[in-house]
Formats: C-alpha cells, structure tokens, sequence
C-alpha cells in the first residue's frame, strides 16, 4: 500500500481530490491534505511563508513518512511538494518514490507581478483568468471575504519562496499539464525534466483545473507512469 499525499492549489482544499479516493486502485491510498485556513481547518492561520508550512507538512505527515509515499501537488501544490522533497533531501530524510508535479512552473520561479499584493479587483481579474467559467468568487461573492486572506497567504507562499541552488533530487519526477492552460504551457512543464532522476510527462485536454475536468483519466495515466518509473505492480485494468 502506497500513499498519495495531495497538496492543492492555492485557497484549494480537498474537494477536488475527493474523486480520487473512490477512484484509487488497489495498493493506493489517497491522501488529501486540508492545509490550515480551509475546511476543517478554517479557523487555523494559514502559512505565509513556506518555511513554517514545510514545518507543518513534516509534522503533520509523520505517519506517511513511515510508509512508501508519493508526493502529488497541484499548481502552488506543485512547488510546495518539491519544496518538502528538497528539504527532506538536504536532512537526510526519507524522499517519496516519486514526485508528481501539476500545473506549475518549474523553479527558479520567475513572477512579473506579486499577486499576493495586488488589491482585490485586480487580483479577482487575474484569478479569472486561471478558471474563466469557474471562478466561485463570481458564483459565491460572500466567499471572497471568507478565502481572500487564505489566498494571499498561499500566494505569498510560492511568490516568496527562493529554492536557492536548485538540486536533481534522486527520486523520478512526473509532470502533468493542461493543453489548454492558459497561465503554465506544456511547453514550461518540460522544465521539470530536470529536477529528478527520471522523468515523464503527461498532457491533457482542458485549462488549469484539467484535474478537475477529467479526474479518473488524470489518475489512471498517473498510476501508470508511477508503475512504469518506480518497479512497483501495475493495477489491474
């Protein structure tokens, strides 16, 4: 048994991860992360910085570190989850057998503007563009004033952030894009076939929440490629 650990997009929660747990195949196990801010967690400060969130991540997956683990991360998920792999690496300590990168640049991380500094209008018009159709702040206004400090703080998170010497980690390293995504090209995804040992790259129809659009497709082929880079059984069908 195997553990996908989860991280989500910035102001995300778990939800979009939640067609995963019924979806995992035998010998995975989804584990969605609710970082403080959201959901159960709603009223926990969320992190500003990642140092501290890494922190927390370290804590607060101890159990998974115990046992064989994959480390899955969705746009600020993405470089939080190469974040925590660069650490643990620099500490000696137990990498996961693979990591999962999605919708995310790969770093040094280059931003012409600071969103988590943007005021409100402008930055609900640069979130528009990362889900056109989507946006639940235009569905939900009352949710701005609720999630606008979790996502500056998220944002905050990634647009501080300064890997320092990037490093390969010795672990494979798997990228998965939106052919569509109009903020991170397929093309910019590649990048990451630097960052570990082996590396595979998976594109699909749809814009940045591709995830989202198409979840038992995504996990299939993911699973897939994890079998193929990491030795372990593939799952039937």
């Amino acid at each position: 048994m195997r553990d996908l650990i989860c991280l989500p997009y910035a102001g995300g929660g778990t939800s979009i991860f939640h067609p995963w747990t019924q979806q995992a195949g035998p010998g995975l196990r989804v584990c969605p992360v609710c970082l403080p801010g959201r959901e159960g967690r709603i009223g926990e400060t969320p992190f500003a910085r990642m140092s501290p969130l890494l922190d927390w991540l370290e804590t607060h997956l101890e159990a998974s570190w115990q046992r064989p683990h994959i480390l899955f991360g969705h746009s600020m998920g993405g470089i939080v989850a190469y974040a925590l792999c660069l650490r643990r690496m620099r500490f000696g300590r137990t990498l996961p057998q693979a990591l999962v990168v999605s919708a995310c640049r790969p770093p040094p991380l280059r931003r012409d503007v600071q969103m988590h500094r943007l005021g409100g209008t402008d930055l609900r018009a640069r979130l528009r563009a990362y889900d056109p159709a989507n946006l639940a702040y235009d569905t939900y206004p009352e949710l701005w004033d609720l999630m606008e400090p979790v996502l500056r703080a998220d944002l905050a998170v990634i647009e501080t952030f300064d890997p320092g010497q990037v490093a390969r980690l010795p672990i494979p390293v798997i990228a998965l894009s939106g052919l569509q995504d109009p903020l991170v090209a397929s093309d910019d995804m590649a990048g990451w076939s630097d960052a570990g040992c082996a590396f595979d790259h998976h594109r699909f129809d749809g814009g940045h929440f591709f995830l989202r659009d198409a979840p038992a497709a995504v996990l299939h082929r993911m699973t897939q490629s994890l079998c193929e880079l990491t030795g372990a059984p593939a799952p039937p069908g």
